[in-house]
């Protein structure tokens, strides 16, 4: 039991800061001008009366106070109870406070999910720490579908990113399979998703877009021309008379406007190749691209966690002569 006599200057100190704990304790908790009231009192969070209005037994039931810590409930949904008092011995409220460190106070917010590894409950930010990678690649490996045990590397995974591609007798992983048909990961896996067969994804060419394209001669009535030249001749925008020719299918006179085009057709959406292997080559797709996206955000820097402290700051002065009640 702390006697006050006994007590050194930094114990005094101390002393006060509890004090100040308390007041904030039963501001938050009773007080509805408290900016955190939302989070205490109005959540049903109140102190029970051993500690209610008497902060000489609480600082008798929670001395010493180590450094660098402030008062934490051990169940967040709980009150401020010491467990010995009238109230809490009717109600069966245990001693539900403690003192915490910054990370200890971190990993006990309502916020934070506990996540059992091994057999052991761990916070995001501990898996986090294990893993080396980070809690929010940690947090986005877990919502792909890795157990938490292959999130900190206690059991192996198969790793999306070895998915191998069979296309014309040859086996290549699906990075490898993209460079060799001279396209990037990312436009063979929106080929895949938006429904063309593996064929079809790695042999359509892709649509030329300024360049040499500028520079390519073709016949017309009996002569060369570069195409841009002939749409200046015909007063038409060469970008116009690109798009006509390559997207849209227009003959040259059409798309040189010496005709009509050709009548519009309604736009009918490709059917999509429901096959089983279809859809299993889909499917590998995206989850190839889920991991692909979570490797690369895994290379970007943390944000640094907020410690929530309990505690309200401490005060510049106090009164001593409440001890003496």
């Amino acid at each position: 039991m702390i006697e006050i006599g006994k007590l050194t200057d930094q114990d005094i100190i101390k002393v006060h800061q509890i004090i100040s704990i308390h007041r904030g304790m039963m501001s938050r908790c009773f007080s509805s001008k408290n900016q955190n009231y939302k989070n205490y009192g109005g959540r049903g969070i109140t102190v029970c009366e051993g500690w209610r209005g008497r902060p000489l037994q609480f600082i008798r039931d929670v001395w010493p106070r180590p450094d660098n810590t402030s008062i934490d409930r051990k169940n967040n949904d709980g009150n401020y109870s010491c467990g010995h008092c009238e109230q809490c011995i009717k109600n069966g409220w245990p001693a539900n406070t403690r003192w915490a460190t910054p990370e200890e106070q971190a990993n006990n917010k309502r916020s934070n999910v506990s996540i059992s590894v091994c057999g052991q409950d761990k916070s995001m930010k501990e898996i986090g720490i294990l893993s080396g990678v980070g809690r929010e690649t940690s947090r986005r490996r877990i919502a792909l579908g890795w157990t938490p045990e292959e999130v900190v590397g206690v059991t192996n995974r198969t790793n999306p990113l070895t998915t191998e591609l069979t296309f014309q007798g040859v086996t290549l992983p699906f990075k490898d399979m993209a460079e060799k048909h001279g396209m990037t990961t990312i436009m063979l896996h929106h080929r895949l998703d938006r429904g063309m067969t593996l064929e079809e994804a790695l042999t359509t060419p892709r649509s030329t877009r300024g360049g040499d394209a500028n520079k390519k001669m073709i016949q017309w009535q009996g002569k060369e021309y570069a195409l841009k030249d002939l749409a200046e001749i015909y007063n038409q925008d060469y970008k116009a008379v690109f798009a006509r020719l390559n997207k849209l299918g227009w003959t040259m006179d059409q798309a040189l406007g010496l005709t009509p085009p050709p009548p519009r057709i309604p736009w009918q959406k490709k059917p999509v190749d429901e096959s089983p292997e279809a859809v299993a080559l889909r499917l590998k797709s995206r989850a190839y691209m889920k991991q692909w996206r979570a490797e690369k955000e895994s290379t970007k820097q943390d944000a640094e966690d907020r410690a929530g402290l309990d505690a309200d700051e401490l005060p510049t002065t106090t009164n001593p002569a409440i001890l003496a009640g």
